[in-house]
């Protein structure tokens, strides 16, 4: 009979309590990803040349759109897309407050669908829609 440590216990319990399996592949993440919240719906496309687009459409009507470059890099044994001069909506959610900067998303698949997490204590990712 074979033992189990444990931590390999412990993240098999988790996988199974959340859903989420670890993403390796580049290839599993280019695409097209939405997060919704209060005030803006936010579009990003993960293109295959290594390049996004985002788009921040604001429940005012307002439209926002970046583009840049991003890498598929392993931060601390975990895969992530690390985006450069990204949108990010000031946490007063106006329109006129976007910030530009570097951003790094957590790839993990989110009940059989490929999700980039913005922030995991929040339940706050990107889920791709293609």
């Amino acid at each position: 009979m074979t033992t189990v440590g444990f931590s390999t216990l412990l993240c098999i319990v988790l996988m199974l309590a959340t859903g989420c399996t670890e993403v390796s592949s580049v290839d599993q993440v280019f695409g097209r990803y939405v997060l919704q919240i209060s005030e803006a719906i936010i579009e990003l496309e993960l293109r295959t040349d290594m390049t996004y687009v985002e788009t921040i459409r604001f429940k005012s009507g307002q439209t926002v759109e970046a583009k840049g470059r991003w890498k598929w890099v392993n931060i601390a044994e975990e895969w992530n897309v690390e985006m450069y001069d990204f949108a990010v909506v000031h946490e007063t959610l106006e329109p006129g407050k976007i910030e530009h900067r570097e951003v790094h998303f957590a790839t993990y698949r989110r009940f059989g669908r490929m999700s980039l997490f913005v922030n995991e204590d929040l339940g706050l990712y990107f889920e791709r829609r293609d």
